[in-house]
């Protein structure tokens, strides 16, 4: 449930889920892994909407600012 709150605080504001989500984690699981998990997670909500935005995206334009 907390991790629905969280990730739709991220939808809303655009950044804060790890800032807001890592201490909870941390108190749930070992240290490690909650902060494992949690970095791990913040990558779902970026790619959901990297997805939903794909066809915008000028896609010469950014292969000639990688190379």
């Amino acid at each position: 449930m907390l991790t629905l709150a969280v990730s739709a605080m991220q939808r809303v504001i655009g950044f804060g889920f790890g800032l807001v989500m890592a201490p909870f984690m941390v108190l749930l699981l070992p240290p490690h892994e909650g902060v494992m998990l949690v970095n791990f997670l913040s990558t779902i909500a970026p790619a959901l909407i990297w997805w939903q935005l794909r066809s915008y995206v000028e896609w010469k334009k950014l292969l000639w600012l990688m190379w």
